[in-house]
């Protein structure tokens, strides 16, 4: 889905499905559960937690795409761990239908730390072939690499 995406590309992902949630494996969330999808063939090829989700259809977006996912499952509120979110509870629904809703509400749970390390681990991992553009991302985030040109932004 990702693979060959393009600014001005929109990509739609739906997933009608069992959710739940599971142990955090690498202490991001601050309740100490990951989300994940339950695929029909999970026992074999294990769930798919959020942290996968966001490295598979988010990190790897080039600029300009838009993505639009629908998961249809418990637990799938912070599916994507992205730093705002909306609630379709009949609040939620109310202000859209009113014009209130003017705004995201942030996600507590967010952290911009672990959403930079997954994006430098995904920019590594597809320039890992390119010694220079490996050796530019190092040169203008200093340090930290890619890591530190994206704080630069946040």
């Amino acid at each position: 889905l990702v693979d060959d995406a393009q600014p001005g590309d929109s990509l739609f992902v739906h997933y009608s499905g069992h959710g739940g949630q599971i142990p955090d494996d690498d202490g991001d969330e601050e309740d100490g559960k990951d989300e994940c999808l339950i695929p029909q063939d999970y026992r074999s090829a294990g769930m798919i937690r959020d942290d996968d989700v966001v490295k598979m259809i988010v990190a790897p977006l080039p600029k300009g795409v838009r993505l639009t996912c629908v998961f249809d499952c418990c637990h799938s509120g912070t599916i994507l761990d992205l730093p705002y979110m909306f609630t379709a509870d009949e609040e939620g629904c109310q202000m859209i239908e009113s014009g209130q809703a003017t705004q995201l509400d942030a996600n507590p749970g967010f952290n911009f730390d672990v959403a930079i390390q997954q994006i430098t681990q995904a920019a590594q991992g597809l320039f890992a072939g390119n010694p220079q553009m490996m050796q530019l991302l190092n040169k203008v985030g200093g340090q930290g690499g890619v890591g530190n040109l994206l704080k630069g932004f946040m």
